[in-house]
């Protein structure tokens, strides 16, 4: 995806986001999401969660048939879609909405523009948690 290069208060903005960033938290987080589905993620978290297909398989493990149809498709409309469903469905799994985020966050996380330390604490917090309440 080729973008214009963020200036002003939008480049401020991301740059605080970025400085967030905790490589020991993300390998937490994949080397969790790892275990749980015995699917490898290969390259950085970003990148192998943005079309939003480990997600489904996440969430279908945890939950199966959480998510009915996982698109395998390119297109940058149902790869956010998939990414979308995944989001739902760990709400009626028990993550507080508030503990989410945003589609665009990890979307655009793979090119360096979206918020991928908010996608990284919503898997390893908040989702590790609801998963530690479901098995009791």
């Amino acid at each position: 995806m080729n973008r214009a290069e963020k200036s002003g208060i939008a480049k401020d903005m991301q740059d605080k986001v970025n400085a967030k960033f905790n490589p020991k938290l993300e390998q937490e987080a994949i080397e969790w999401m790892e275990a749980v589905t015995t699917n490898s993620i290969e390259g950085s978290l970003a990148t192998a969660l943005h079309d939003g297909k480990y997600l489904c398989t996440l969430i279908n493990t945890l939950k199966p048939g959480a998510v009915a149809k996982v698109n395998t498709t390119t297109l940058a409309f149902k790869q956010m879609e998939n990414i979308d469903k995944y989001l739902k469905a760990i709400v009626a799994y028990g993550v507080p909405v508030s503990d989410t985020f945003q589609t665009i966050d990890l979307f655009e996380a793979a090119g360096g523009a979206g918020n991928i330390v908010q996608v990284i604490d919503s898997i390893h917090a908040k989702l590790g948690s609801a998963v530690v309440v479901a098995l009791g």
